[in-house]
């Protein structure tokens, strides 16, 4: 039962979330991984998502700034 659920391309979580909905079966995830290395089936490859490059706004025309400025008060030294 185990080894026919990985043949769906399933991981030792999802087959022991798989086996008591369809075969009324439970098992720890254990002893789902020890039929697994027992049967030497590879372990599932990892996918990737490519990221796409970040991409920013062109900037605003008359270019705004940001500036810190400070008061000056006259005769306070």
């Amino acid at each position: 039962m185990i080894l026919a659920l990985r043949e769906r391309n399933l991981g030792a979580r999802r087959i022991q979330s798989e086996l008591p909905l369809l075969h009324d079966t439970e098992l720890s995830i254990t002893s789902v991984q020890k039929v697994l290395v027992q049967a030497a089936v590879a372990p599932l490859r990892k996918t990737r998502r490519s990221v796409p490059p970040r991409r920013y706004s062109r900037p605003i025309p008359g270019d705004r700034m940001q500036m810190d400025t400070m008061k000056i008060v006259p005769g306070v030294y």
